[in-house]
Order: C-alpha cells, then structure tokens, then sequence
C-alpha cells in the first residue's frame, strides 16, 4: 500500500462521514421547525428505517469479522471504521425522525400500499432465509456469506427505490416544502466522498475489490440529490418558501391557529 493513498483514504473517509453523518440533522430540525411531517414523505421513511436496519447489520457483522472468516469481509471490500460508525448512526438517526413522524402532523401524507408491500417483503424473506438455513441445518461459511450478500442486495434496491416516493411527492405539490434541502446538499457530498475513498482504496490495493454496496449507495444518492436540487433551486423556487398565515377571526381568547402552506393549500401545522 502507498502511505500517501492510505492517509488520503482516511481524510475522505471522514468527510463522507460527517456530511452523510450530519444530513439526517437537516431534516429533523426541517420536521421541529415546522412542527409537521407533511412534506417528508413518509414512504421515504419507513422504506429508510428498514434500509439502514439491513445495513448498520451489514456493517456490524461485517466489521468485527472482516479477518476472522475465510471470506475477509463477505465480499464488502476494506471496511473503515467510518463505515460501522456512519451505518449506526444513521440507523439511530432514522429512528428519531420515526418517532417525529408520530408525535407531528401528518396532513395528506400517508405511506402507500406499495411501500408497505416492499417492507413486508424485506422484513419476511430476511428471517426466513435465515431460517431456512437453520432449520435444515445449512448454516455453513457459505450460508453465511450469502445470508450477508442478500442483505446487501436489500439494501441497494431500497436505496434505489426510497427516493422515488420524495420526488414523486415534491413534484404532485410543486413544492420541496419540508423536505431537508439542507439534508440533500450534506447527502451529495458524502455520496461524492463515499465514492472518492472507494475509488482510492482500488487502487491502493493490489488484489482490488469494490465495496458493491458502499459504491452504489453514493452514486444513487448524488443522481437523485441532483433530481431534488433540481426541483428546489429550478422547478419549484417559487413555493419552496412556509408560508404562515395566523387566524385571528376566531374572536375568543384562544391561541391563534397556525398554518404552513405546503402545496398552495392550506393545511394546519
């Protein structure tokens, strides 16, 4: 290994780390500020929530056991610790702005019968793979590497799915209104960096092995954070603003009600 490439891998490595790491701050601030979870798609979050569930496993197993199976790292490529610490945190992170999507109004925003049928899928033939193995006493090295691979595939075909449902919903109400633009410029950036230190570490590696999941995770994210720049500074500009009208007609002593205009309607916050 060339010291240089290796301290280079490192420094991107912790910048895709703290800006992937502090984009999930965007949106819960964005859901806080407004007291509203309308413009957060919430197909987004449930499909997210199962994503990372997948990956900080991944990560976990796939880390502490990287030197210790025959497979080195169940095909993931070099695992940093920037991996393992980013996967955990984003799975905790999600967690929380789950918890705001139940305690905040939700308006006309609903999880759709597709979303909760992929996440059924997801949650049913992780447990029964494993199953599988176990009941007929096929759980070998193998089995378990292949147990990881397929997680591994969940996790990049929700990463490639999740974003549709956000861009779908933008573009019905011509508004990014409450969706963390904060979150998708943090988001582009540790995509770019992720596929940097991948692209460092091949060649800084004399038998060279791309990490499938890490790469195509920040090449999906950069295409459809592109799409929501897009749509924020270019489509919608003119309604990416909250709008807040107070009704005072009420004509008692009661607090005033507020109002978030999310897609030129008025919707209570």
């Amino acid at each position: 290994m060339i010291e240089a490439l290796k301290i280079l891998s490192a420094v991107i490595g912790w910048i895709y780390f703290f800006a992937w790491s502090i984009s999930f701050y965007g949106q819960f601030y964005t859901n806080w500020k407004l007291k509203s979870v309308e413009g957060y798609k919430l197909d987004f979050q449930i499909l997210n929530f199962t994503g990372f569930a997948f990956y900080s496993y991944i990560y976990i197993i796939g880390y502490f056991w990287q030197d210790k199976n025959p497979y080195g790292n169940y095909g993931l490529g070099e695992i940093q610790i920037q991996d393992l610490l980013f996967a955990v945190h984003a799975f905790i992170m999600v967690c929380i702005i789950g918890v705001q999507c139940f305690i905040y109004p939700r308006g006309k925003n609903t999880i759709s019968r597709p979303a909760w049928g992929l996440v059924a899928f997801y949650w049913i033939a992780a447990p029964v793979t494993y199953l599988f193995f176990r009941v007929f006493n096929w759980w070998t090295e193998d089995a378990g590497f292949n147990f990881i691979l397929l997680l591994g595939e969940f996790k990049l075909s929700i990463s490639i799915i999740k974003y549709i449902p956000p861009a779908w919903w933008n573009y019905k109400r011509k508004s990014t209104i409450g969706w963390s633009m904060e979150n998708i410029l943090l988001d582009f950036t540790g995509g770019l960096f992720s596929v940097l230190q991948t692209l460092v570490n091949l060649a800084n590696n004399d038998s060279p092995k791309i990490n499938p999941i890490k790469f195509t995770l920040g090449n999906v994210s950069m295409a459809f954070d592109i799409l929501f720049m897009i749509q924020h500074f270019m489509l919608y500009k003119d309604h990416r603003h909250v709008q807040v009208a107070r009704n005072d007609s009420d004509g008692d002593n009661r607090p005033a009600r507020q109002y978030v205009n999310f897609n030129n309607d008025d919707y209570t916050a």
